[in-house]
């Protein structure tokens, strides 16, 4: 899938936020758990790919830096919601997500070597833009809780952390 694919998706979760005379329709803080669990997911799937695929040290280096920060932020989360009580919801928002990160996964799957370092780095990129966008334009504001607000505050600088580091890598593979 193309950056475009992700760019799209963020724009869906981002317009899914209503005006505010209509909030019963934003998501609650149980999707809104399910989703950030549902990004964490895919980010963690999308790493343990490239450990098995890639033979390049510093794509290795990020790609378990994603399990590591991603495992770390899915258990905080996941206390989180334990201790307030909260079950993660699904939602269309994580549904759509997984759907079309199998998809990303599958179109470059069959990729080795470079190209397959080239397009996880911008599939990386373009998801870690789209996931920020949707934590900072939609669920960091609809989040009524204020520990996973600020839980979710914390996950928007990881992605967009995981972004910069991308792109530098990227640019190193050109």
């Amino acid at each position: 899938m193309s950056g475009k694919g992700w760019l799209l998706l963020a724009a869906a979760v981002a317009l899914s936020n209503p005006a505010p005379a209509q909030p019963s329709a934003a998501p609650t803080d149980p999707q809104i758990i399910e989703i950030a669990l549902t990004a964490g997911d895919i980010d963690m799937a999308s790493a343990r790919q490239a450990l098995a695929v890639s033979t390049n040290g510093a794509v290795r280096g990020f790609a378990g830096r994603m399990l590591a920060d991603h495992g770390a932020a899915d258990r905080k989360i996941t206390g989180l919601a334990n201790r307030l009580k909260l079950t993660p919801a699904p939602s269309p928002t994580s549904a759509s997500l997984r759907q079309l990160a199998d998809a990303k996964r599958a179109q470059y799957g069959s990729l080795r070597g470079r190209a397959f370092d080239q397009r996880y780095l911008q599939s990386e990129i373009a998801f870690s833009a789209a996931v920020a966008a949707a934590l900072g334009q939609t669920l960091v504001p609809a989040a009524r809780n204020p520990e996973l607000k600020s839980l979710l505050g914390s996950g928007l600088a990881q992605f967009r952390n995981h972004q910069a580091e991308a792109e530098r890598l990227a640019a190193q593979l050109r």
